[in-house]
């Protein structure tokens, strides 16, 4: 494992911190010991932005945390052509040891832990003497975010608690910063020992919600909830979910209106990007479909547009996260046939055709203008520049749910102030439907059906959805967590969670990985450690490597 200890800080804002309205406005840019690191409110409170920093971007902050976890399932898809080559060996489940994908999230976590660690160590050690009020919450912080990260990794690259009880191999589980120190593999319930005592500690010391880009007392609460709906203890994961709610405004259909953004009242905690403290290409929102021809990003990742068209009633408020490409070469193929821009363009001057086009998912709702009684020019632009590929046409975009916000990217030659940088887009983390859909499915494995049923109808009637009445009802909670939580990273945790095969209806890669069975040790389900993990680490050896692998 990288054995780098990062102390991470902003000379600049020493003086400053403590009265930002924002952690993004730290800018942790040096590392300096420890010892200054921790000696003030400011020096302690930007070493713990540095581990939020590391969330960002590429790896742990969304495109490989979220995107591997989503499109090894049967929900998400990846483009068969013009991908880039991106993820295909994670969609195809033709990952080995030594591929680089896989590689950097298990080492990028690790990056993060240290970070944690140094933090945690420091406050163990009694190296930090500033006053409990001050250093607990941002100790928390460390947990929290350590907690986190081990729950991320022990459920990528181990077997499920529930296989035997946790004992099967886990993480090599590091909890001190010091370069030299390398741990063997531990078992699985060693790992959630660790993830649960971080969380009780963070729980104790962390204050209420107030903001959305760092962790809270609800966060961690919801967190809970995730763990002990995983351990299989129902009746934890209900009370702990109960709790985070308790502290969240009440379900609103807002929440379908405005996506994943800082506004959303849904949102617990969301890794924020923004142009100040990210512009590195290749983030969450790079990798999805948007749609534009001249967007800007990879755009390879939407939804599967069978399950969309399938499983989501005409009414469902969550459609507006969806909108079909087209084609636009030199003809556009709209509703199986075929017409050119400036016929269509002429088509979209009336209001039915326009509600029409906007009810079959071709084109976005909102960009009709009641004022002028007409679509903007600046829009039908921006229309014009979509494309539908025949190739990809299983795929359907999920830009209502993570929209960009920046107004700053021009696009082809024209400045489009409605599309951001491929990047920036909040990924959200955790929001209140989960916490409605975690009891739910607590409550039905423990024969609660009617604590069940509320929950689900909760979230179904909020979004207006086809409300559950008749057949079974774990299997109703358990498809409408798909719906809710589609392309926020949970598809494949919860197939392995749940042990069922699944069938991928529109997959395009090596049949044998059509079908996935999560129980079957060879089904690569399971990331393998890695090759870089099992050679520079003296105390693992090839045994510790996964059955899938070896």
């Amino acid at each position: 494992m990288k054995n780098i200890t990062k102390l991470i800080i902003g000379a600049s804002m020493l003086s400053a911190v403590a009265c930002t309205d924002s952690w993004l406005d730290v800018e942790p840019t040096k590392s300096i010991p420890a010892k200054i690191a921790f000696s003030t409110p400011e020096t302690l409170n930007a070493s713990v932005v540095g581990i939020y920093r590391g969330f960002m971007g590429q790896k742990t902050g969304g495109a490989y945390n979220v995107v591997f976890n989503d499109i090894r399932g049967e929900d998400v898809v990846l483009k068969s052509r013009n991908n880039y080559n991106k993820f295909v060996s994670v969609y195809n489940y033709g990952y080995i040891p030594s591929l680089s994908l896989g590689n950097n999230i298990y080492f990028s976590f690790y990056e993060i832990i240290e970070g944690c660690n140094s933090i945690i160590a420091a406050d163990e050690r009694g190296e930090i003497t500033l006053l409990p009020a001050v250093k607990d919450p941002l100790v928390a912080e460390a947990r929290a975010m350590r907690a986190y990260s081990y729950f991320q990794l022990v459920r990528m690259f181990a077997e499920p608690y529930s296989k035997n009880g946790g004992e099967s191999p886990g993480l090599a589980l590091k909890v001190t910063p010091e370069v030299d120190d390398l741990v063997p593999r531990t078992k699985v319930k060693d790992a959630y020992n660790l993830i649960l005592s971080d969380l009780n500690y963070a729980l104790a010391h962390l204050p209420a919600p107030t903001r959305k880009d760092r962790v809270n007392r609800t966060f961690v609460q919801g967190l809970l909830a995730r763990v002990f709906l995983e351990l299989g203890e129902t009746q934890k994961a209900i009370e702990y979910a109960q709790a985070a709610l308790a502290q969240m405004p009440a379900l609103s259909p807002e929440i379908y209106e405005i996506g994943a953004s800082q506004d959303n009242p849904s949102v617990i905690f969301a890794i924020y990007n923004t142009e100040e403290v990210y512009l590195g290409f290749g983030a969450y929102a790079s990798y999805i479909d948007y749609g534009y021809k001249d967007a800007g990003g990879y755009g390879v990742v939407g939804a599967d547009i069978d399950f969309v068209n399938n499983n989501y009633s005409a009414d469902d408020r969550r459609n507006a996260w969806f909108v079909n490409r087209w084609v636009y070469e030199n003809q556009l193929e709209v509703d199986g046939g075929k017409t050119t821009w400036t016929a269509y363009k002429a088509k979209l001057s009336d209001k039915a055709f326009y509600d029409e086009q906007v009810s079959r998912r071709n084109i976005p709702a909102g960009l009709w203008d009641d004022a002028t009684g007409r679509i903007p020019e600046n829009s039908l632009r921006d229309l014009e520049r979509i494309m539908y590929d025949n190739a990809f046409f299983n795929i359907i975009s999920m830009y209502g749910k993570f929209p960009r916000f920046s107004a700053q990217r021009a696009v082809g030659n024209q400045p489009t102030p409605n599309v951001g940088y491929p990047n920036l887009a909040n990924v959200p983390v955790m929001r209140t439907p989960e916490l409605h859909l975690i009891i739910a499915e607590a409550a039905a494995l423990k024969g609660d059906n009617a604590l069940a049923k509320q929950e689900l109808l909760a979230v179904q009637q909020n979004a207006n959805a086809q409300p559950y009445s008749t057949g079974n009802l774990l299997d109703a909670i358990r498809l409408e967590r798909r719906k809710e939580l589609i392309g926020e990273g949970f598809r494949t945790f919860d197939i392995i969670r749940q042990g069922k095969v699944i069938e991928r209806p529109n997959y395009w890669g090596p049949k044998q990985y059509a079908t996935i069975d999560p129980t079957d040790p060879k089904s690569k389900i399971i990331f393998p450690i890695p090759q870089k993990e099992i050679d520079n680490n003296p105390l693992f050896t090839e045994q510790d490597q996964n059955a899938a692998y070896k």
